[in-house]
């Protein structure tokens, strides 16, 4: 088992080579990736589609997911077979192993290598989507996650505390989303508690946090942990303060036996044990987490744990592109041996990695080695804050490019600036809020709904939120001046929904079935996406 230099040497000191080098590095192995790509079965349907000559890599056409028939087949087949042939009883990755087998021949000559695996988004786009890796991806994959936790594991460049055979906390979806393969491939490298074979048999989530609890109360303490922020947020609530989340599960709850039941344990709950620090129940040495906005629970993980969370930024399409250094833990550098970058910019100019600005925003496209996808856009923007001594950017995930409320093209409300809001509001860790945009009599406002978190009325609530996108957010400053807006009700309207609205949302949704990424309710809710906020204002 290798310790903690042997790690480090072997995954991250790629990171520390000058940024021209890695540069160098990426467009060399693209461009030898890319003579064996213009063989593929791909790039002849798009050469064919698009009716273009593809000889230079810039020659191929940006693609997104509709550019690929394979994956779309391979996505139609295998959601039939899974319907026809449920799983029983088996290992998960025996259940899919043996569809992949079947359905492997799909993608025969559409990538550059053979088939290694699938991952199913979690559809928070619309409908779900598989995707086709390669046995390389596999192993590139399982590189990077290691990459990962070093610098998870790390308070400076050249040194990491993790080895492995060390304990991690998995808190994570199962096969076959991303997260699930995660945990698959760092079971091999580390214990995981609980190990995946006991966790994948459980889809209660309260069941599965008990199981983690009772494992840590026997003594097993991990050193790693990760998983979505506000999700990781909640787990840490639970563990700490087991009271709280009984109590908001009891509001949730019709009249029932149910309610009964939770009265119970939220009584009972009053007398377990309680910790000052989350440090003194789990001694973390790092925490990874992955979400639009980590900014507003920087502070509290750094006061429970002792540790600054690290920021990390994948897709179903290229798991794992970017992870936060040790230096800018809350920022992204990306992993360029991954494969190569460009960027388009807010005039649909594709840029070079190295021809960036800092302060601008561009939506991400990227290609990997020895796959199907080629300059293929995720559909993801992010700003460059920063850049390094040697002109590596630092970026900050801003939102996907269909989660933009744009008011007269003059601001754009993200999760990221409306959770800065709430934050100069004095609602740091409040995550019972989404926000959509209304056509009120012409006008277009900002319409929030949120459980109510303080003794504010709506018109108040609403006055205290301007003020803060006001403080918080030039653009909203610049248009309610060059408007001269006054009155906070000309822009944004609030409504308080019932207590316990978003958590019978997700229940109400994992009942009839929906995909992982579709249980809870988007923050930020497209105008198209009516029937959401009609079910939120009514459950």
């Amino acid at each position: 088992m290798m310790n903690e230099k042997e790690i480090w040497d072997k995954y991250c000191s790629f990171l520390e080579k000058p940024f021209s080098e890695q540069i160098a590095y990426s467009e060399k192995i693209i461009e030898e990736n890319f003579e064996k790509w213009k063989k593929t079965k791909t790039a002849q349907y798009l050469v064919n589609k698009y009716n273009v000559k593809i000889e230079k890599f810039e020659d191929t056409p940006l693609t997104t997911y509709g550019d690929y028939p394979a994956l779309q087949e391979f996505a139609s087949r295998i959601e039939r077979i899974i319907a026809r042939k449920p799983r029983r009883g088996e290992r998960l990755f025996d259940y899919y192993s043996g569809i992949f087998t079947e359905l492997k021949p799909i993608v025969d000559g559409w990538m550059i290598d053979n088939f290694g695996f699938a991952a199913k988004t979690s559809g928070t786009t619309g409908e779900p989507k598989w995707i086709a890796h390669s046995i390389t991806n596999l192993k590139i994959f399982e590189e990077n996650l290691l990459t990962v936790a070093a610098l998870t594991c790390s308070e400076s460049w050249g040194e990491t505390k993790i080895r492995e055979g060390e304990r991690g906390l998995q808190l994570a979806a199962p096969l076959p989303y991303l997260s699930g393969w995660s945990v698959l491939l760092s079971s091999k490298h580390f214990n995981m508690i609980p190990p995946p074979e006991v966790i994948e048999g459980e889809t209660n989530l309260g069941k599965r946090l008990w199981m983690i609890l009772k494992e840590i109360e026997r003594g097993t303490k991990p050193t790693v942990a990760g998983g979505e922020t506000a999700f990781f947020h909640l787990v840490c609530r639970y563990l700490k303060n087991k009271t709280e989340v009984f109590r908001e599960y009891y509001k949730s709850l019709n009249l029932g036996l149910a309610k009964i039941y939770m009265s119970f344990r939220w009584l009972l709950s009053h007398f377990s044990k309680r910790y000052e620090r989350l440090r003194d129940l789990l001694p973390l040495k790092g925490i990874s987490v992955a979400g639009v906005n980590i900014e507003p629970y920087k502070s509290l993980f750094i006061q429970e744990f002792g540790v600054e969370p690290t920021n990390v930024y994948a897709s179903t399409e290229f798991p794992v592109l970017m992870c936060g250094p040790p230096d800018r833990k809350e920022c992204l550098i990306p992993i360029l041996k991954t494969g190569y970058y460009e960027f388009i910019d807010e005039k649909s100019n594709v840029k070079k990695i190295d021809e960036l600005k800092r302060g601008e925003t561009y939506e991400l496209v990227v290609t990997t080695i020895q796959s199907m996808l080629i300059r293929y856009r995720i559909g993801d923007l992010l700003t460059v804050v920063d850049f390094r001594d040697d002109g590596m950017p630092y970026f900050i995930f801003k939102a996907r490019v269909n989660e933009l409320l744009d008011f007269y093209g003059y601001f754009r409300i993200t999760e990221r600036i409306f959770s800065n809001a709430l934050r100069e509001a004095g609602l740091k860790y409040f995550e019972k809020w989404a926000v959509t945009k209304e056509i009120r009599e012409g006008d277009e406002q900002l319409y929030v709904l949120m459980e109510r978190p303080w003794r504010y009325s709506e018109e108040e609530a609403a006055k205290i939120i301007f003020n803060a996108l006001s403080k918080t957010f030039p653009d909203f400053q610049n248009f309610i001046r060059d408007f001269s807006i006054k009155k906070p009700s000309d822009v944004i309207r609030v409504k308080y929904l019932r207590g316990g609205a978003f958590l019978r949302y997700s229940m109400k949704m994992v009942k009839e079935g929906a995909e992982i990424g579709q249980i809870k309710p988007p923050k930020i809710i497209p105008l198209q996406k009516k029937e959401i906020v009609d079910l939120l204002e009514t459950i």
